[in-house]
């Protein structure tokens, strides 16, 4: 099937059934040269505006097509599916849950705006965003803000259908799998909430992701609250699983609570197993949150294993400009406002400065190809024109809801420097982002490690970027 080479994107159009049967001749080995000798290619998108029915056998294998040519263009291609409504669009977010080097794209109108060549009438056009997945819903919004569009957030589904009409252009069911990480938790106030599902069974500890949980602990998170909410019942396996997490994080300090359980899920032998082993149990994240003084015991600085501080490696320093670059494009694009470097140091943190209240930061913890800890550093009043797009224009600016902001902030420059990577075939798992009101508590913390810190400013606002070998 010849494909059809619009504004540097290659889209194939399968019509009818796509199954295993057929789906290996959508894109033949003929195709699949041409594509990989074209040097000028941004994207290869398969249409599945003609297809009427297709299956996880038949997506799969175009996928995998997609990405060994992905794989002969060293990554430097934007491979994914496209024109579907939105059924085919959920149905292969549940097909493709696990995988997430690829892109989905509602139609080419959007395809064009986030991947294609920027077109000056195009930079009239009003956009509105929208997608469950908040991470999303940020992504998609700064790529189209560092590609010089108009965008706005809605911030909520109906003030997405309230306000789509208005816009030229109403973006609500796509997705940007190249930066996405993989989500196994939510985060609250620095407090990680795992969202469990279904059977507690010796399945869970398969499906568990126990590097990431390490990370996160690592990082300094104290509190992880289980929310049983949807779980259908617990068996010895489960139990024994979630006795193993709660006493290998007692190193860490931290606690551990169960939500959402009762009598029908759990039997009281297993509950007495779990509180043994230091588990607390509160009925909703409401009454635990209430609880103040648990909260604040188990979240207050406290001693965390550190293995020994080391130099920041040769592969780190490589790709340093990575790092660096992801996190200023991003900050300059959102606040429009031009950074300015100011020093590089190879030395512990500083910050300068004597009001130390006017500062807030946030962590992210990186591993796998190489293990390293980011601190970003932000004035409030950074933090205020970096995230505007980010906040309701309703709201309060009260310093709970910045550090929130913030968080999600952090976690898009985290996937654009995940992204970033990818293109260089790094793989790396990032954390999500820690938060921090007390400057001198994260001094504290650093004592003793060494690192990088490059100084910025932007228009005389500090902000401070630190990269160290040591969590």
């Amino acid at each position: 099937m010849k494909p059809v080479i619009k504004n540097r994107i290659a889209f194939f159009n399968p019509q009818g059934f796509l199954d295993g049967n057929n789906a290996p001749f959508i894109i033949d080995s003929n195709d699949r040269r041409i594509i990989k000798q074209k040097n000028d290619l941004n994207a290869v998108l398969v249409s599945l505006k003609k297809v009427i029915f297709f299956n996880k056998n038949g997506l799969s294998i175009i996928l995998d097509i997609l990405q060994d040519i992905a794989k002969a263009k060293k990554n430097d291609i934007i491979i994914g599916f496209i024109d579907y409504d939105k059924h085919k669009f959920e149905s292969m977010k549940k097909i493709f849950k696990k995988n997430s080097n690829f892109n989905l794209f509602e139609n080419q109108e959007v395809a064009s705006l986030l991947i294609g060549e920027v077109k000056e009438e195009d930079k009239k056009k009003r956009i509105l965003v929208w997608n469950e997945d908040s991470e999303q819903k940020n992504i998609l919004a700064v790529e189209l803000i560092e590609r010089g569009y108009s965008t706005t957030i809605a911030k909520d589904k109906g003030d997405f259908l309230a306000k789509k009409d208005n816009f030229d252009i109403a973006i609500e069911n796509s997705y940007l799998g190249l930066y996405n990480q993989k989500i196994v938790a939510k985060i609250k106030d620095n407090i990680i909430i795992y969202i469990l599902k279904d059977f507690i069974d010796s399945e869970f500890s398969n499906m568990f992701d126990i590097g990431y949980h390490y990370n996160l602990l690592r990082v300094g998170f104290k509190l992880f609250v289980f929310d049983m909410s949807s779980v259908s019942s617990v068996n010895i396996h489960g139990v024994n699983f979630l006795a193993k997490l709660a006493t290998g994080g007692a190193e860490y300090d931290a606690l551990f609570v169960i939500i959402g359980s009762n009598e029908h899920k759990m039997t009281q032998s297993f509950k007495e197993t779990l509180e043994d082993a230091g588990i607390l149990f509160y009925k909703d994240m409401e009454t635990l949150l209430k609880d103040e003084e648990t909260v604040k015991e188990a979240m207050k600085n406290s001693p965390t294993v550190q293995k020994n501080s080391q130099g920041i490696t040769k592969e780190i320093v490589k790709n340093l400009p990575i790092f660096i670059n992801s996190t200023i494009t991003t900050i300059e694009v959102m606040s429009n406002i031009k950074a300015e470097k100011k020093a590089v140091n190879a030395k512990e943190m500083e910050i300068k400065g004597t009001d130390l209240n006017e500062y807030f930061a946030a962590t992210l913890g990186i591993y796998g190809f190489f293990e390293c800890k980011i601190i970003l550093v932000f004035s409030k009043k950074l933090i205020e024109e970096s995230c505007k797009i980010l906040i309701d224009e309703n709201e309060e600016l009260t310093d709970a809801l910045l550090l929130d902001t913030l968080g999600e902030f952090v976690n898009i420059i985290g996937g654009k420097t995940k992204a970033e990577l990818a293109k260089k075939n790094i793989d790396i798992n990032i954390t999500l982002p820690r938060t921090y009101k007390d400057i001198k508590l994260l001094q504290e913390e650093q004592k003793g490690k060494k690192g990088i810190q490059i100084d910025f400013e932007f228009n005389k606002e500090p902000f401070y970027f630190y990269i160290s070998n040591s969590y």
